[in-house]
C-alpha cells in the first residue's frame, strides 16, 4: 500500500511539473484591445495650412500642470518650424550658394522668438486623478504667418534674398 501511495504521489508531482511547463501562451486573441485616445491630440497634427503641435503634463497644482504642458506644446511647435526652415534653407543653398545654413536656423529661432511668446491653445482640456491634474493642450499657428515673418528676417541678412524660391521650399 505504501508502494502504490508512493507511486501515485510521483504521478501527480509529474503531471503538475509537465503541466506547469506548458509552452502555452496566456494571452488569447479574444481579448479586444482598447484604443486609447488623448484629448487634444487630434488638434496637434500640422497640415499645409498650419504648424501645430499638443502635449500634456501632471502636477499636483492644476496651473502648473497647464503651464508645462503648454510649454510642451510650444516647444514641439518650434522645433517642427525649425526643422521646416533649415530643410528649405539646405535646398535654397543648394540653389543659391551664397548663403549659410546656419543664417536659415538662426532666423527660425529669431521668428519663433516672436511667433510663439503670445500663442493661445487651441485645445485644452483637464483630468484630476488622486489630486495630480493633468492638462491637455494643443496649439497651432499658420504657415503662411510663419513664413512672412522667415521672410522678411531673410531679406535682412541675405543679398539677393529670393523669396518666393524659399517659399516654394518652405511649403514643399
Amino acid at each position: 500500500m505504501k508502494l502504490s501511495l508512493n507511486i501515485s504521489l510521483f504521478i501527480i508531482c509529474v503531471l503538475a511539473l509537465s503541466s506547469c511547463n506548458s509552452n502555452k501562451s496566456m494571452i488569447t486573441s479574444d481579448i479586444p484591445t482598447a484604443e486609447i485616445t488623448t484629448p487634444c491630440s487630434e488638434h496637434g497634427e500640422s497640415d499645409n495650412i498650419f504648424f501645430r503641435a499638443s502635449a500634456s503634463a501632471t502636477s499636483s497644482s492644476i496651473s502648473l500642470s497647464r503651464d508645462k504642458a503648454i510649454n510642451q506644446a510650444r516647444t514641439q511647435l518650434a522645433q517642427k518650424i525649425i526643422d521646416k526652415t533649415k530643410s528649405a534653407g539646405v535646398k535654397y543653398s543648394e540653389k543659391y550658394r551664397n548663403t549659410d545654413i546656419k543664417t536659415f536656423e538662426s532666423v527660425a529661432n529669431d521668428a519663433i522668438e516672436t511667433l510663439l511668446k503670445d500663442l493661445s491653445p487651441t485645445c485644452e482640456k483637464y483630468s484630476e486623478t488622486n489630486g495630480r491634474y493633468t492638462t491637455y493642450i494643443a496649439v497651432e499657428i499658420e504657415r503662411s504667418k510663419v513664413l512672412d515673418k522667415i521672410n522678411s528676417l531673410l531679406y535682412s541678412r541675405i543679398q539677393g534674398f529670393n523669396a518666393e524660391t524659399f517659399a516654394t521650399f518652405f511649403n514643399e
